[in-house]
């Protein structure tokens, strides 16, 4: 076969004796044929012309998905597509794209239909990578107090469509704006046909301050498939830690009513795991408070973790008898909350046993007398700061009798005097503890008594 002019001819070369050059013998030739003329060697055979031929398709096409060639001519052949180089599937004239990053390289080819002859033409479609998508999917532990540097897994899905030939196996890798690290590297498993779910363990740092911290995700892609990275979602926080505050000790736990007796109070401020010291604006860690009127001393603390705080307590000489709170509070700060102790009733305040005189001791009558004698008696709080007692007062004896006491108060002692008439029928002699005075418990004083003896004269 040859050509000429953009027409092709076949046939047979037949060679005579006539002189070279251009044959004179008219057209058309049949095959095999002895060419006339005066030609040494003449070409003769049939006349084909060249058909119009069209070949085309998209200029790119994404991995996995399908794309449709038009092969057209004038011949009226009907053209056959193959695949000459890159990376896809031709069926007829729909083209499978089985690569992202490899042009797909075809070509048509048309079969001589007279009077036209055959033909071939080339078309190279750019491969491209197809799109993915990852999102957070959350963290199995999404809050966590201050200082614990709690180990939580994150985890993110990776998605792509379904006409895909084969999974990404790109690498994916997590980010965390809160301080810390990602252990080891992200492990990956497909739950569905286009889903790839990655997992990874976060260690966040101790020393993260509390806030909401944000996770993302980002796929590398590979050859097939284009990087894509998640949006940062807020699914990660640090709330204030709460610490920890107690009374250790309340020295003494107990005293007298009136006694006025200073205790010291000591109390701990504890907290977990790596995080700062609390701190405070100013003044000491630790404020002490009492549900007992009087005032705390200046506070002083020390130690690492707990903090160890001590004050001195002096309760107010008049707080009544009973039991009362003392407890130690801390403001906060930006990492850790405010915190208090929860004592109910480490200090108690007793009852005061007020001390009973009598005068005079012995009381001394004559034998027979039945003159009345006055009798005083007082009652005095055992703590230098007391109120006088006030309970009912009250005068008793074997024999005779009593007038009304008459009582009055100075400070903390309650004075009360009576008029006691002897029954006169008494022997002579001295009768040990024989007159009783007491008081009933009142306000904050127990019951109390004392004697005094009487002596009858001749």
């Amino acid at each position: 076969m040859a050509s000429n002019n953009g027409s092709t001819f076949t046939g047979s070369t037949a060679t005579d004796a006539g002189s070279p050059g251009i044959g004179n013998s008219a057209a058309p030739y049949t095959n095999g044929a002895t060419c006339p003329g005066q030609d040494t060697t003449d070409i003769c055979g049939t006349f084909l012309l060249a058909p119009t031929v069209n070949f085309t398709g998209p200029a790119s096409a994404v991995y996995g998905t399908t794309f449709s060639v038009t092969a057209t001519t004038n011949s009226g052949a009907t053209a056959a597509v193959s695949v000459t180089g890159g990376s896809c599937q031709v069926s007829g004239t729909t083209v499978t794209m089985t690569s992202g990053t490899a042009a797909c390289q075809l070509q048509a080819t048309w079969p001589a239909n007279p009077p036209y002859g055959g033909a071939t033409a080339t078309l190279s479609v750019a491969a491209k990578t197809a799109a993915t998508e990852i999102l957070m999917t959350g963290a199995s532990t999404p809050s966590e107090i201050y200082g614990s540097g709690m180990r939580t897994t994150v985890a993110a899905a990776l998605l792509w469509v379904a006409n895909n030939v084969v999974a990404p196996t790109g690498a994916v890798t997590f980010k965390s704006t809160a301080g810390g690290s990602f252990v080891g590297s992200a492990t990956c498993v497909t739950v569905k046909p286009t889903r790839i779910v990655c997992t990874q363990v976060f260690a966040p740092a101790g020393v993260d301050a509390p806030g909401t911290y944000a996770l993302s995700a980002t796929y590398a892609g590979d050859g097939n498939y284009s990087a894509s990275r998640s949006a940062p979602a807020n699914d990660f926080s640090i709330t204030q830690q709460t610490p920890t505050v107690s009374v250790t000790s309340v020295s003494p736990a107990s005293e007298a009513y009136g006694s006025g007796t200073i205790v010291a109070v000591t109390a701990n401020l504890g907290w977990t795991g790596a995080g700062a010291v609390p701190t405070v604006p100013s003044g000491s860690r630790l404020t002490f408070n009492s549900t007992a009127a009087g005032t705390f001393g200046p506070v002083t603390c020390k130690g690492p973790n707990p903090i160890v705080c001590q004050a001195n307590f002096e309760p107010t000489a008049t707080d009544t008898a009973g039991s009362y709170a003392i407890n130690a509070s801390y403001t906060g700060d930006a990492n850790y909350t405010a915190a208090q102790s929860n004592s109910t009733a480490n200090f108690v305040i007793t009852s005061d046993t007020p001390a009973v005189s009598e005068m005079p001791d012995p009381v001394t009558v004559s034998f027979g007398s039945t003159t009345a004698v006055k009798l005083t008696a007082t009652f005095t709080g055992a703590g230098a700061k007391d109120a006088a007692p006030t309970g009912s007062v009250q005068f008793s004896a074997a024999s005779g009798s009593f007038s009304g006491p008459s009582c009055s108060t100075n400070k903390a002692v309650l004075t009360c005097t009576v008029n006691y008439t002897p029954s006169g029928t008494l022997a002579v002699g001295t009768y040990s503890n024989y007159i009783t005075t007491s008081i009933a418990a009142g306000g904050d004083y127990q019951a109390s008594s004392g004697n005094a003896s009487l002596t009858v004269t001749q």
